[in-house]
């Protein structure tokens, strides 16, 4: 009888447990049920653009509405906190529309590899830079500053992999 009510009490500490965690996932909001606060952020952000993936997620730790536009070509995200306030902006762009300082740095960072991606990252205040590289059979992903240094990298294992790579081809030669 013990054991029941033991089985019992943690079937029920469970409910909310298994509740809470399928409320953590990305789920799809429509523009018209956002909070007032949060619509006129994206508004703001996106302009004329047509706001898609509208998803209250989290960004962070923090409670988060985001949304996906595309405006001049390029694709722009943005996570709104559910009092309007802009927690990031991102947008993608091209190497060459990355300031000077930046460029130089992604491209001396590439070496060989091949840039595939380059996003402008506003949050907190800050600007930052994030270049997704193709190195050996891997991807590292490195974040810069505004004026081109490393702030960090993701995935130094492809970067292992591309010297094993090279390592070996010289074995041959």
């Amino acid at each position: 009888m013990k054991l029941k009510h033991t089985l019992l009490l943690l079937a029920a500490l469970a409910v909310p447990h298994f509740t809470f965690a399928a409320e953590e996932g990305d789920k799809p909001v429509k523009f018209a049920d956002l909070p007032p606060a949060v619509a006129k952020a994206m508004k703001d952000a996106a302009g004329d653009a047509e706001l898609k993936e509208i998803e209250l997620g989290d960004e962070d730790g923090t409670p988060a509405y985001e949304a996906v536009w595309t405006a001049n070509g390029h694709k722009h995200e943005i996570a709104v906190a559910k009092d309007g306030t802009v927690l990031t902006l991102e947008e993608i762009i091209s190497l060459k529309e990355a300031p000077e300082a930046v460029r130089a740095a992604i491209v001396k960072e590439a070496g060989d590899g091949e840039v595939i991606e380059v996003e402008k990252v506003l949050a907190k205040g800050k600007t930052w830079y994030e270049a997704v590289i193709k190195k050996g059979s891997g991807k590292v992903e490195v974040k810069f500053d505004e004026a081109g240094k490393v702030l960090e990298r993701e995935n130094p294992d492809a970067e292992k992999e591309e010297k094993s790579e090279k390592g070996e081809k010289k074995k041959k030669d």
